[in-house]
C-alpha cells in the first residue's frame, strides 16, 4: 500500500530594492545602480535568510551621431555573507561599441572579461558544480536591433 501524501509548510518572503542614477549631457553618459534582494524561506521548521547584492557602473561617450563607446563594471553576490569562491560571485568588466547604421538600425559589439561563476547554470554546463567551472573567462557578442 502507498503512503498518503505528506504536507510540508513552505513560505517565501522577499524584499527587493534598487537605486539608480543616470547622467547624459553633450555625448557623455554616466550611470550607476545598486540593489539588494533580501529573502526568507521557511521549509517545515527550518528558516533560511539570504541577501543578494548586485551593482554596476557605466561610462560612455557618443563620438559621432552614429558611434558610441561604453565601458562598465558589474558585480553579483547571490549571498553577501559568502563572497569568496568563484561560485559565490561574478564580476564583469565590459567594453562596447555601438554603430547607429540608420535611425532604425543599431549594431553593437561587446567584449566582456568575467571572473566568477555565480550567474551561470550547472545544467547548461554538463551539470558541473559552479565551483568547478573556469573562474576567468571572456564573452564576445554581436547584437543588432531593428525598430520601427
Amino acid at each position: 500500500a502507498m503512503s498518503p501524501p505528506v504536507a510540508i509548510d513552505f513560505e517565501l518572503k522577499a524584499t527587493n530594492w534598487l537605486s539608480s542614477v543616470e547622467y547624459f549631457k553633450d555625448g557623455v553618459l554616466l550611470a550607476a545602480e545598486y540593489g539588494r534582494s533580501i529573502g526568507r524561506t521557511t521549509l517545515g521548521t527550518t528558516t533560511t535568510h539570504v541577501t543578494a547584492e548586485q551593482a554596476y557602473g557605466l561610462a560612455g561617450y557618443r563620438w559621432r551621431p552614429w558611434l558610441q563607446g561604453t565601458a562598465y563594471f558589474s558585480l553579483l553576490h547571490p549571498d553577501v555573507d559568502q563572497r569568496s569562491g568563484r561560485e559565490h560571485h561574478q564580476y564583469d568588466a565590459a567594453g562596447t561599441v555601438r554603430f547607429d547604421l540608420s535611425p532604425h538600425w543599431i549594431v553593437k559589439l561587446e567584449a566582456h572579461y568575467l571572473r566568477g561563476t555565480a550567474a551561470l547554470s550547472s545544467q547548461l554546463n554538463d551539470n558541473m558544480p559552479l565551483s568547478d567551472l573556469v573562474n576567468q573567462w571572456w564573452l564576445l557578442a554581436a547584437k543588432t536591433t531593428v525598430y520601427f
